[in-house]
């Protein structure tokens, strides 16, 4: 069916944005680091960077700049800049002023760009009313998004173990119903067993980017 014309919007049959949805290290943010790497220079927004001690294992997230995106990990370094969550071996330090600093800059900054990277989006950040209403902003804006969004399964699960706000699983559940509402979003189920149809979603809509680039 096609979808209502959107001024300075690239399509008039198709999603706007387009998001997956699965299970944890199953593979969603390399897909789509992996399809928009020829696109990186056309790209904004942000991406979750995971990072890891001396032997592998997780203790923290910070966020990075589309441009950073292809290093989905980095070794941990307290010099870091960036770092919204971290594990001390007890319990989990939080930086939510990340998301109104370095996120917000990421989420405002599009000069040029084509495509707007959010990988990911639906944890400990939308706690944060400055970054929730500048993410509506931008999905309501003429720059299409892609990215992942984080199961409510997954959010439930964290906000029981005390990692973020209650607060945020209402905030997630308002947030997936007004990206299919409001927004005009596809949510892709992802996980490695279907990872195939996924990928055919995602390099349908890069294309669309990519045609609509072209003729313009």
């Amino acid at each position: 069916m096609c979808r209502r014309t959107l001024r300075k919007v690239f399509w008039r049959c198709q999603v706007r944005h387009l998001f997956l949805e699965g299970p944890v290290q199953e593979g969603k943010s390399t897909l789509i680091r992996r399809l928009i790497e020829p696109y990186l220079d056309q790209t904004g927004g942000f991406s979750s960077q995971r990072l890891l001690d001396g032997t592998g294992a997780t203790v923290g997230f910070r966020i990075a700049s589309a441009a950073e995106a292809l290093n989905l990990t980095r070794e941990y370094d307290r010099e870091l800049n960036d770092i919204f969550l971290y594990f001390d071996g007890s319990r989990a330090v939080k930086t939510p002023e990340v998301f109104t600093k370095a996120a917000l800059n990421y989420l405002t900054n599009f000069d040029g760009k084509k495509l707007i990277l959010l990988d990911e989006i639906g944890g400990m950040e939308l706690g944060v009313s400055a970054f929730r209403e500048t993410l509506y902003q931008v999905l309501g804006g003429s720059i299409p998004c892609i990215g992942v969004l984080k199961l409510e399964e997954k959010n439930r699960h964290m906000c029981e173990q005390a990692v973020i706000d209650k607060s945020c699983l209402t905030w997630h559940q308002k947030l997936k119903r007004d990206m299919t509402e409001r927004f005009d979003t596809e949510l892709v189920p992802f996980s490695r067993r279907i990872e195939a149809e996924a990928e055919r979603s995602v390099r349908m809509f890069l294309n669309q980017i990519s045609d609509y680039s072209r003729q313009n």
